[in-house]
């Protein structure tokens, strides 16, 4: 069992009040590490950093200090990546809004997904995608996570399968599938 894992034990249990000080401690760095890997996809000027999606998450995954419940390592991070890409749609959206006088504007997604998301983010973009995820969850919930890991954490295929304790077959197949599906649904190519 690795020390993450008896640390979120310890935030879970709410008997130790600096466990949850000690698990920020020690997982900080690979949440900083993920948050930077996906504000490198993001365009200039972008208004938040790192850090503070990193803060950001870290709240909303104990609201107000709040013990949470985490099965495993695996778990944090998947939830973690999760609650990381949300905050990003939210702040797209938010600017989008803003942007666009408060009428979100849905754009076809004219390149592929992979394409796009290597490049930097467009707010309306960022938008498209997040509903995709979104209708393509009402599918196959456990594909959404390997593609939130992948595309919104910065995830190699190999590291994903990992986080989520699948092989690199599995993972490969649960992708090709959700393709299938992309195509199907928006007549594009992932």
């Amino acid at each position: 069992m690795s020390d993450v894992t008896l640390l979120l034990e310890k935030v879970g249990e709410d008997k130790d009040p600096k466990a949850q000080e000690a698990l920020f401690e020690a997982v900080y760095n690979e949440l900083h590490i993920i948050a930077q890997s996906k504000m490198a996809n993001e365009k200039p000027g972008h208004t938040l950093q790192p850090t503070v999606l990193v803060s950001d998450a870290w709240l909303k995954l104990f609201p107000d200090g709040k013990p949470a419940k985490f099965e495993n390592r695996s778990h944090f991070f998947g939830t973690a990546a999760k609650v990381m890409r949300n905050v990003l749609v939210d702040h797209a959206r938010q600017r989008l809004a803003v942007k666009r006088g408060g009428n979100l504007h849905k754009t076809a997604l004219s390149e592929t997904l992979i394409d796009k998301l290597a490049k930097p983010a467009e707010d309306d973009v960022v938008d498209a995608v997040d509903t995709a995820l979104k209708r393509f969850a009402e599918v196959d919930a456990n594909t959404v996570r390997l593609l939130e890991l992948r595309f919104f954490a910065g995830l190699s295929m190999q590291e994903a399968a990992e986080q989520l304790g699948i092989s690199l077959r599995s993972a490969e197949r649960d992708y090709a599938y959700f393709k299938a599906w992309f195509q199907r649904e928006y007549g594009k190519d992932v």
